[in-house]
């Protein structure tokens, strides 16, 4: 019902100049929140169907994420972000997608006591801590590498962009991880 409103009054329709960071409301993140809490709590119930689906993610993923391009590539003029808010249905699709892939592999690391699981666990929550690094890092990729990415083939420029902003935002959130605690190592003494 969110998804449907976002849809037609926000995204594409009659308050897309006035209400376009509505998506930053807390109640569009509550169908995660859900999600999580049912993950959870039936996470062996869970656990058995994306068994039986594991197969179907990559197909999936690529088929949502080809169609998120192409609605993001079907709004007139240069190529804007912008139109591709997390709360279109396509890219809540796609999120959803990726967080039962990544939900499924970790549960399969548990079940097998795999020795990367210390690995997957801290990228985890680097990656939690990285998510709003992600969009400042990226803005300063843009800022600073812009005209020598644009120099490049549309793919490698791509690829190049998303490699650098995770690779630059993973080191930031580790680094100020670092910084934060001697900070309050400093105060605790």
């Amino acid at each position: 019902m969110w998804y449907l409103f976002y849809d037609t009054q926000i995204l594409s329709g009659p308050h897309h100049d006035s209400w376009y960071l509505f998506d930053r409301f807390v109640a569009s993140f509550i169908i995660y929140g859900i999600y999580g809490v049912a993950a959870f709590v039936y996470h062996e119930k869970v656990y058995r169907v994306l068994e039986h689906v594991r197969y179907l993610f990559l197909p999936v993923g690529l088929i949502i994420g080809l169609l998120s391009v192409r609605s993001l590539l079907a709004f007139p003029g240069d190529l804007n972000f912008g139109n591709a808010p997390y709360l279109n249905t396509i890219q809540s699709l796609y999120s959803l997608v990726i967080i039962f892939a990544v939900f499924m592999g970790a549960s399969k690391m548990i079940v097998n006591d795999s020795p990367k699981l210390p690995l997957f666990k801290w990228l985890a929550v680097y990656a939690y801590r990285t998510y709003l690094a992600n969009v400042f890092v990226f803005q300063v990729i843009l800022l600073l590498f812009k005209d020598t990415l644009l120099k490049l083939p549309s793919g490698i420029m791509i690829l190049l962009a998303y490699l650098a902003t995770a690779s630059c935002a993973f080191a930031l959130s580790w680094l100020l991880h670092i910084i934060w605690s001697a900070v309050k190592k400093g105060f605790s003494k």
